[in-house]
């Protein structure tokens, strides 16, 4: 006598079991677990890149920092992510002579410990 086995079928989620809607607008849609962008010239994965200098040093809000400017001592005043598919991060930071600077993490070079 051969013995059955039964085997369960897998299947992934589907956004709509989550009340997501398979479009937004007409350039973003749902698929396959993840949100795609397509402005026309191919489709884009969102993303969202992580606080990090050039170094691989955590950029934080109150972290002193060197920057790609030269100054030894820039404190960040704030950061916020962008919006879009491709999300990255804009710092407000004050330099060593007390100026306002605006920009990325790119422009962070060591956090000063």
């Amino acid at each position: 006598m051969k013995k059955q086995i039964r085997v369960g079928i897998s299947t992934r989620s589907s956004y709509q079991e989550f009340g997501i809607n398979d479009r937004i607008g007409r350039n973003c849609r749902f698929e396959d677990g993840v949100w795609i962008h397509n402005d026309g010239e191919g489709d884009s994965y969102f993303s969202c890149e992580l606080p990090l200098c050039r170094n691989g040093d955590r950029l934080e809000v109150q972290g002193i920092y060197t920057t790609t400017y030269g100054d030894n001592y820039s404190t960040i005043r704030e950061m916020k992510l962008s919006s879009g598919p491709y999300m990255i991060f804009e710092y407000m930071w004050d330099d060593e002579e007390g100026d306002i600077q605006t920009g990325y993490a790119d422009n962070f070079d060591s956090a000063i410990w």
